[in-house]
């Protein structure tokens, strides 16, 4: 049975990211770990300095759609200055997946194909794409059904407005 629930919301997930409107954003979050401790980290630029630490409790992952390009971020590991509390294991089992630590100065997530031009999936491969979400949150972020997810579509400000 929770097979099947994860196949429809697999197929339901790849729909939203298929219809996601240009600079539209996609907010995933897993529930916590079991275990898992909250951490503070430090801030990584000086806009962040203006800001409270931030203290992320549960996974998350965000896709924008810029133009034909799916940006795909997963909250990255504390211990190289992202958000959550990752452990060397779970970091391991992330980039063995597919994610990549990121390799611009002032980013703190995981990317999908940091090394392709464009640095993430084009829109067109959003089935893959799905694929190895569901397989982080299964696998990685421990989620026995996918009812236990949240899930929000907003549209972002816009910078010339």
């Amino acid at each position: 049975m929770t097979a099947d629930r994860w196949e429809l919301w697999a197929g339901d997930l790849g729909a939203t990211l298929a219809d996601l409107a240009d600079g539209h954003v996609l907010f995933l979050t897993a529930p916590p770990l079991p275990g898992g401790e909250v951490v503070a980290t430090r801030p990584r630029a000086l806009d962040e300095l203006l800001r409270r630490r931030r203290v992320v409790d549960a996974p998350y992952l965000q896709c924008l759609r810029t133009g034909s390009v799916l940006v795909v971020e997963l909250v990255g590991a504390a211990s190289w200055g992202g958000h959550y509390p990752w452990s060397r294991g779970q970091d391991a089992a992330l980039q063995e997946l597919g994610w990549d630590r990121p390799r611009r100065a002032g980013d703190v997530g995981y990317v999908l194909d940091g090394e392709s031009a464009p640095p993430w999936p084009p829109v067109e491969r959003i089935a893959e794409t799905v694929d190895l979400i569901v397989a982080t949150l299964r696998s990685v972020c421990q989620v026995a059904d996918p009812a236990s997810l949240r899930l929000a579509v907003r549209r972002l400000p816009s910078t010339g407005d």
